[in-house]
């Protein structure tokens, strides 16, 4: 993974919280000889970073 970069903003508005993410996620090419090894692991790092960052805005904005 070359670059991991989040934004996000949050708007409080008719009794809820609304949340707008935008989630950039950059990586070059892996050598052919790494790629069965590395690419899967590449592939789950931004998914498991933003389900941990929904997760904990989530718990935030519940518990006050």
């Amino acid at each position: 993974m070359w670059r991991l970069n989040l934004y996000s903003r949050c708007v409080e508005r008719d009794g809820g919280v609304y949340v707008q993410i935008e989630f950039l996620a950059l990586s070059r090419t892996v050598p052919a000889a790494f790629a069965w090894l590395v690419n899967p692991y590449m592939r789950s790092i931004p998914r498991d970073y933003l389900k941990r960052y929904l997760d904990e805005t989530r718990t935030a904005l519940a518990h006050p």
